[in-house]
This record gives C-alpha cells, sequence and structure tokens, in this order.
C-alpha cells in the first residue's frame, strides 16, 4: 500500500492536500500537476507511511513484545 498526501502551494496563496491512497492515484496526481504551470505550484510529499487504526494496533502489538 503506498499512502501519501501531497501540499500543492500556489503563488496566490491557497494550499491544497490532496490524499493518495495508493501508487495509480500518486502517478494521477504528479501527472495532473502538469496543467498547474501558469499557477508555479510548489508540491510537497508531507506524509508518507499512512496506517489506518487496524494497522497501528498491529504495528503497537509487535512494538510492545
Amino acid at each position: 500500500m503506498e499512502t501519501t498526501i501531497f501540499e500543492v502551494k500556489l503563488i496566490d496563496g491557497r494550499i491544497f492536500r490532496i490524499f493518495c491512497a495508493n501508487s495509480t492515484q500518486k502517478k494521477k496526481f504528479i501527472n495532473s500537476i502538469s496543467e498547474l504551470k501558469h499557477f508555479k505550484p510548489y508540491v510537497s510529499e508531507i506524509t508518507n507511511g499512512i496506517h489506518t487504526l487496524r494497522q497501528w494496533n498491529s504495528i503497537i502489538k509487535t512494538l510492545t513484545k
């Protein structure tokens, strides 16, 4: 699972955060950025390795052993 959140900042001050749940969504997002050239977007990947609560509970079990 390749979950991530991208943050897009535009020169006019607007900020957008985009959640991508898999690699296909990430590719589509990256391809869509080219449409914003006149806004001069700054794109950063702010979060990687996002977990669901179920996954987190499994992680905790392994950490506390």
